[in-house]
């Protein structure tokens, strides 16, 4: 029996735990999560419903090096839970998701028991118009990317501007925009709507590199961890090899999904770390080896030409997350003029905080943060062992938030 899978995205802070608890909600199904969060300490799992199986993949990013380890986990469901019946996978708020719908849709073991239902995005205005007046091009980039593959835009904490309405619409105009979450039809499949999957996966592979080199001397790559690549012929222009490398992975994937066999291995990798195969070429005067590694090394080669493109790795890299697991109880008082200072500090830098903090007079405090906007919230019959904190942003030094939150303890 095929199991149900959705895949809510959406920015940092954008409310995709919230929703999520929403839709788990509203199905008498056993349901299964998995959690993927920027940064070493999970806060979500927690926030989730404690009736759910959640699976942690918070040590990476879904769209980069955790790609591989999502089908490893619905086989560990499979395995350890066989009674589900519908699974959420939450990925973390700098996930481009057209990798992800990648990964799963070109797994045969995907295909063959699960079935890829609605890609809801989680759209927050304010972090929206926070990005645009911060002229904060990477993040607004993100933001068009997860619109993009999405067939729902769950809009949260506003109706929505003209002006943030617009925006979605250009980046997909196929999109259904709601703003209530019982309008979301968890149970439609996602191929069946009309979309165009793979012209909307062609702006998405994420390519960050490319090398032009001469295969008439010797050449060796070594990808360092989990990724993909395509060889292709290279073109007086470099802007042409990625086009052509994208349409020619594009009509092998369509081969591929249409079940006729192709050599869809040597063009493309989603796999692990190692040797990059050699392609069987004709002669030429130079191959294009584009490729999205992260860790990535050149062993030998006659290289003519980099270049490096893609602006959502360059996010990914200048964001930091800084995790904090403390034993004591704190004053709130202290941790509100904390947090006063690290605004004041970072500003627009600090994009998301989020924790729980232990108080001096027994109560626990869930806290929220995106941008400068801050929540606190009361958590009823929960006593947490030690405060867990976690803040993403820019240039965030950990030394300093250590020593803050230290200040902070009663």
């Amino acid at each position: 029996m095929s199991v149900d899978v959705n895949l809510v995205v959406g920015f940092l802070g954008s409310g995709k735990t919230t929703l999520i608890k929403k839709l788990v909600s509203r199905l008498d199904k056993k349901v299964a999560i998995i959690e993927n969060e920027f940064g070493e300490v999970n806060i979500d799992e927690e926030i989730l419903n404690d009736e759910s199986l959640v699976f942690d993949m918070s040590s990476g990013c879904l769209c980069c090096s955790m790609r591989g380890d999502i089908i490893v986990n619905l086989k560990d469901i499979s395995d350890k839970a066989q009674e589900v019946e519908h699974i959420f996978i939450e990925a973390t708020g700098v996930a481009e998701p057209g990798p992800i719908i990648e990964t799963i849709l070109g797994s045969e073991y995907f295909n063959k028991n699960f079935t890829l239902k609605s890609v809801v995005n989680v759209f927050d205005e304010s972090s929206f118009l926070s990005c645009l007046k911060n002229n904060d091009q990477d993040g607004i980039s993100l933001m068009a990317a997860q619109v993009a593959m999405a067939n729902y835009c769950y809009l949260t904490k506003s109706v929505g501007s003209d002006q943030t309405l617009n925006f979605i619409k250009e980046q997909n105009p196929l999109i259904e925009m709601v703003l209530d979450e019982n309008l979301i039809d968890i149970e439609k499949e996602y191929l069946s709507q009309g979309i165009d999957i793979l012209s909307r996966l062609e702006g998405s592979y994420g390519f960050n590199e490319m090398i032009v080199f001469d295969p008439s001397k010797p050449f060796a790559f070594k990808a360092l961890s989990a990724g993909r690549f395509c060889y292709t012929y290279a073109a007086k222009e470099m802007d042409n090899n990625i086009k052509e490398a994208v349409s020619l992975f594009a009509s092998k994937m369509a081969m591929y999904s249409n079940g006729n066999e192709c050599d869809l291995d040597i063009l493309y990798s989603m796999g692990q770390a190692g040797e990059i195969p050699h392609p069987e070429f004709e002669d030429g005067d130079h191959l294009c080896l584009i490729h999205n590694f992260t860790k990535f090394e050149c062993l030998k080669a006659s290289v003519i030409e980099r270049k490096y493109f893609n602006s959502s790795v360059r996010f990914q890299a200048a964001l930091t997350s800084r995790s904090f697991e403390l034993n004591g109880k704190m004053s709130l008082e202290k941790f509100q003029m904390f947090i006063n200072y690290i605004l004041f500090q970072y500003g627009p830098r600090l994009y998301r905080s989020k924790g729980f903090i232990n108080l001096d007079d027994g109560r626990t405090i869930l806290f929220q943060g995106v941008f400068s906007t801050f929540t606190f919230e009361e958590i009823s019959g929960k006593t947490e062992l030690s405060n867990k904190i976690v803040f993403i942003g820019k240039d965030l030094n950990g030394d300093a938030l250590h020593a803050g939150l230290l200040n902070c303890m009663a």
